[in-house]
């Protein structure tokens, strides 16, 4: 990977040489930063965070290994290569049980300083990638546990957190909740039919027209392969509860174009309240189902509340 990504710290007390690696390393990296002892150099990385440091080692204040090994207990990621003039074991094991990451000899070899930065910066752009693909890696493992793959809709387990959470802050703060739960009546007969290509279409156009008519604060659920659930919190009047659930009903029957054909699609709807006609989260549950199959055994395509 190019210097041109990262930032570097340049620390040295000695103008000339500032000077002439400012020059070779200037336009090299994305941001260039020069202190002049340790302490200075110290600060300055608190401040910036820079990508790499390069530093002297005899200085004063604070010299560079002294420094070095406070960086590396901020960030032992940080690469730090040190420069010196003279070879002394004890400091170069020094440098070692620090961490140091590359050693570069004075009078400077420029060809050497190049091999060395575009050494550190292709291990850093090496660990950049992995860390990245970790991140996407955790996000995609994160999704597939808590979204449904087909709607992007929050999952069975998102729901059964999200109806706990609600049911609890009705307790602590004495409000109202309610319950819905959608049930595709022909889910079955639509993939038998035209396909699980065109079933999942249907389950995208489904969850669609129930996030445009839920209120933005309520949350959708995708809790099996044919039900759906909205949970409102809070919750005003049951009124409102009936009227929601009307209308989720009428909205989620219509018929789906796919290609040259037309495929019908109705929903049954039930819906319960917490804690006016439940007392407790299971009994929110098993009232809601119950009024939904009382709107398959009805008719489908309509709504029950519990009552």
């Amino acid at each position: 990977m190019q210097l041109k990504n990262f930032t570097l710290l340049f620390v040295e007390d000695d103008p000339t040489t500032q000077m002439m690696m400012k020059d070779l390393l200037g336009e090299e990296v994305r941001d260039f930063y020069q202190a002049n002892n340790g302490k200075e150099g110290l600060e300055l990385f608190k401040e910036k965070l820079p990508d790499i440091v390069i530093t002297d080692i005899s200085m004063p204040v604070m010299d560079g290994l002294e420094m070095a090994e406070a960086i590396k207990k901020i960030d032992s990621s940080v690469p730090i290569i040190i420069m010196s003039a003279f070879d002394d074991k004890e400091i170069l094991f020094k440098a070692i049980e620090i961490g140091i990451d590359g050693f570069l000899p004075k009078p400077i070899d420029i060809s050497q300083l190049f091999r060395l930065c575009k050494k550190v910066a292709d291990n850093l752009g090496k660990i950049r990638l992995a860390e990245t693909m970790l991140r996407y890696k955790m996000q995609e493992l994160e999704d597939r546990a808590n979204y449904d793959r087909i709607t992007r809709l929050a999952n069975r387990h998102n729901f059964e957190q999200a109806l706990n959470e609600s049911v609890e802050a009705c307790d602590r703060f004495h409000r109202c909740m309610g319950l819905i739960l959608i049930d595709l009546d022909n889910f079955k007969t639509i993939n038998d039919s035209f396909g699980h290509p065109a079933g999942d279409e249907v389950l995208r156009t489904l969850s669609r027209r129930i996030q445009e008519v839920v209120p933005d604060r309520n949350k959708v659920f995708r809790i099996g392969g044919d039900e759906f659930a909205v949970i409102l919190t809070p919750l005003p009047s049951i009124q409102i509860l009936e009227t929601l659930a009307k209308r989720l009903a009428q909205v989620c029957s219509f018929k789906f174009k796919d290609q040259e054909r037309e495929i019908p699609v109705q929903c049954s709807v039930g819906a319960c309240s917490y804690p006016t006609l439940s007392h407790n989260r299971k009994e929110l549950l098993i009232h809601a189902d119950q009024a939904l199959y009382r709107a398959k055994e009805e008719g489908k395509g309509i709504y029950r509340i519990c009552r």
